[in-house]
């Protein structure tokens, strides 16, 4: 689906139709529209990260910031900081940072690194930060 509409509702209402994908008109269509074609015919689901962002910065219940979410969800698709930061207009460095509040917030008690994220990813599973995709 192409919309311009982002807000929690929408996007909630959305995910519980069985929408499998959801670009924003305002999204980098040269970048999102193909990935998310790309992972809707192979059987996955593909989200505007503005849009979901808004979606899970309601799911946390104030544990996370809008933007901790949104990171952790654009890590949870298995993106790279320095991607992230492209989608979010932010610098690798700035997303590192972020992490690192993350981890702490979560309580991701392991070593800095690959390790820490996949902690931190699937503590946010448990308490309902992040949806699962099927």
């Amino acid at each position: 689906m192409l919309t311009g509409y982002k807000d929690a509702t929408w996007v909630r209402e959305l995910i519980a139709a069985g929408a499998q994908g959801h670009v924003l008109k305002s999204d980098d269509l040269s970048l999102c529209l193909p990935e998310g074609v790309r992972k809707v015919h192979a059987g996955g689901r593909f989200y505007s990260p503005a849009a979901t962002e808004k979606y899970f910065s309601h799911a946390g219940d104030g544990l996370l910031e809008d933007q901790e979410l949104a990171l952790l969800n654009l890590a949870a698709q298995g993106f790279s900081n320095a991607r992230i930061g492209q989608k979010l207009g932010l610098s690798a460095k700035t997303v590192r940072n972020y992490f690192t509040a993350i981890y702490a917030e979560l309580g991701s008690k392991v070593e800095k690194g690959l390790h820490a994220r996949v902690a931190a990813i699937n503590k946010a599973r448990e308490l309902g930060l992040l949806h699962e995709e099927s």
